[in-house]
């Protein structure tokens, strides 16, 4: 494999993950090019075919757990550390809100009265109001007992603050990055509670992007994170060592039932793809009420979570090694172009382990 695609994933991976700090994101935030120049200053090793055997067995020994945690902590920690807040509004500011939702307009010095830390485009400086979205989770939309509301800057960027509502109380305050429009859903779970979910971006692009499922549920006056799950990732050549994709829908919501559609190839030399594994499988999830959070039962999945951490675009290709162990090692077993594949796979990997540790 060329020496610029085996660094170029790692290099827009790392940029990718620094550049995100809660702002909008646009798609030429990945570079076009690499520094050929910096890339011909490290030098690539040829490891025998022994050799990188036992980098792969060294690596499948390991528990899942030792690469799982790096490898969701960008999205986990977006996902568990949402905003919360505990602020009351008076009977009479409540009224006012109300009627704010029902013009779809909020007074700038009202909304900035009882949102923390409002933020607006400077297209509203000269304004005294301020476009209002509404979101009802209740039965009845003017029941205003469970629902959501965000200033409306659509269309000037791609992302918004979601403030969310316990009647008369803010609970909490979501930031929230969502590129093709924001989308926001609800359902009853099984003990009758709301369970809230949208959708968070993280990186979109020609060839390359990443969403996650955010999960959260109202209970005792709060809304708390229950479950962050894979929605969609992509991943074209040249981009990286694997070129995948996944795409899940909600099938059921009580029980919550999702469906994932998945794939993973090698590119050889040539660029010519070998198929690792292009399948789909079911997963069911259940509330525990012991964690207060909605658990995957993996005892019927064809995935494991650390498995489907490995279409996370992140540096993940040792949790890939230690989570597809069994399938790579079928590769170095199989006919020579997908062996020299899986090989050359695994010496671009070991370069690229090694060279991060010197």
């Amino acid at each position: 494999m060329p020496l610029m695609k085996i660094f170029l994933f790692p290099f827009l991976i790392s940029l990718f993950i620094g550049c995100h700090q809660r702002q909008p994101k646009h798609i030429s935030s990945l570079p076009k090019n690499t520094d050929s120049t910096q890339n011909q200053k490290i030098k690539e090793t040829q490891y025998s075919d022994t050799q990188l055997e036992y980098f792969l067995d060294s690596i499948g020994r390991l528990p899942s757990e030792t690469f799982m945690t790096g490898v969701s902590f960008h999205s986990d920690s977006i996902f568990k550390n949402q905003m919360a807040l505990n602020d009351f509004l008076s009977p009479n500011d409540f009224l006012t809100l109300k009627k704010a939702v029902k013009s779809k307009s909020i007074d700038k010095v009202f909304a900035g009265k009882i949102f923390r830390n409002l933020e607006t485009d400077s297209i509203y400086l000269k304004k005294d109001k301020l476009p209002l979205m509404f979101i009802s989770f209740d039965q009845h939309k003017n029941d205003f007992n469970e629902f959501a509301v965000y200033i409306d800057n659509s269309n000037i960027n791609e992302i918004c603050n979601l403030y969310f509502f316990k009647s008369n109380a803010l609970i909490a305050k979501h930031t929230i990055n969502y590129r093709y429009g924001l989308s926001v859903d609800h359902f009853k779970d099984a003990d009758g509670k709301t369970v809230v979910y949208y959708k968070e971006n993280y990186e979109s692009g020609s060839g390359i992007w990443w969403y996650n499922w955010y999960f959260y549920k109202y209970t005792d006056n709060k809304i708390i994170p229950i479950l962050n799950e894979l929605e969609n990732s992509n991943l074209q050549y040249p981009w990286g060592l694997r070129v995948l994709r996944l795409e899940s829908s909600i099938l059921k919501t009580n029980p919550l039932i999702i469906k994932m559609v998945y794939s993973q190839e090698l590119a050889d030399t040539s660029d010519f793809r070998h198929t690792l594994v292009n399948d789909s499988t079911i997963i069911r999830y259940k509330w525990n009420e012991s964690s207060q959070t909605l658990d995957c039962d993996y005892s019927n999945s064809k995935l494991s979570r650390a498995q489907i951490l490995s279409w996370y675009l992140t540096d993940n290709e040792l949790l890939f090694m230690n989570s597809f162990q069994r399938t790579l090692h079928e590769n170095l077993n199989s006919a020579t172009p997908i062996r020299n594949a899986t090989l050359s796979y695994l010496n671009a990997v070991k370069n690229s382990t090694h060279n991060k540790s010197h």
